[in-house]
């Protein structure tokens, strides 16, 4: 038989919460050569964000871990934005916002009408059940989890939540995305 297609790489990681976590990923993710689009609907946060963004950087920097060039370069592969619309461009949008059910079903519901059929969504929550946060999803098949251990930059460890609803391709392509 013949081999399986590899799965679709990502090249733009959505992510939305600019607190610890969402800053966390969105570094890690442009330190790996995503392009990254960073959102919060608090604009303050946003800010607060890049500038943890910027001083995780600078400690890589200090550490021998990168070149100030290199920092800066994977620093200008951030956005920043207020608005899921900015979104529609990326291949996976992965939410770091408050552990709350509702919020996070309000959120994929709202992704659902912007983002391209194919963009994967993922939850950050290690405790809510992903049933039902994808159950407002357009597409539940899209829908996985990836949680993410703090510091994120520090801890090598990602947990892959699958649901009974998640498709072979999109826990292949979560799979490619954190390995």
């Amino acid at each position: 038989p013949a081999a399986a297609k590899p799965a679709e790489p990502f090249r733009i990681v959505g992510i939305l919460g600019a607190g610890v976590m969402g800053t966390g990923i969105a570094q890690w993710c442009a330190s790996r050569g995503f392009g990254v689009m960073l959102c919060d609907t608090d604009k303050s946060a946003v800010e607060r964000g890049i500038k943890v963004i910027r001083a995780l950087f600078k400690q890589q920097e200090e550490r021998g871990l990168m070149t100030a060039a290199d920092a800066h370069r994977m620093m200008g592969g951030i956005g920043i934005t207020t608005s899921l619309e900015d979104f529609d461009v990326c291949d996976i949008v992965i939410e770091a916002i408050v552990e709350n059910v509702q919020a996070k079903q309000q959120l994929f519901a709202a992704l659902s009408k912007v983002m391209s059929p194919d963009c994967v969504f993922a939850s950050n929550t290690s405790a809510l059940p992903l049933e039902e946060l994808a159950s407002t999803a357009s597409n539940p098949s899209r829908v996985v989890g990836l949680h993410f251990f703090n510091p994120v930059g520090r801890m090598p460890l990602v947990e892959l939540v699958l649901s009974k609803h998640t498709s072979r391709a999109t826990a292949d392509r979560a799979l490619a995305f954190v390995k």
